[in-house]
């Protein structure tokens, strides 16, 4: 299905709910920004070759160059993560 991603999410909104997905979402935020959050990120982004920091970087570039208008930003940001993780139109 085009929006179970990652895959078994549907099934688990399904099983849980929104209030405990949206619960679960808030935590992992808070970690994904936190400084050690970051710092994992960063490092996981330098352990790639430079052929993959490259794609990383051509499929990123985009949505900054128009990081001043959310609204812009927010659609391109959708579009880069729906052409990463989508597969189907179904």
């Amino acid at each position: 299905m085009r929006f179970d991603q990652p895959p078994g999410i549907a099934a688990r909104y399904a099983e849980v709910g929104e209030a405990a997905l949206l619960k679960l979402a808030r935590e992992e935020f808070a970690a994904d920004w936190s400084d050690s959050g970051m710092i994992q990120r960063c490092d996981a982004f330098m352990a790639l070759t430079e052929a993959q920091r490259h794609d990383v970087l051509l499929r990123e570039r985009p949505c900054l160059l128009v990081a001043d208008d959310c609204e812009k930003f927010a659609a391109c940001n959708v579009n880069a993560l729906e052409a990463k993780w989508g597969h189907s139109s179904d």
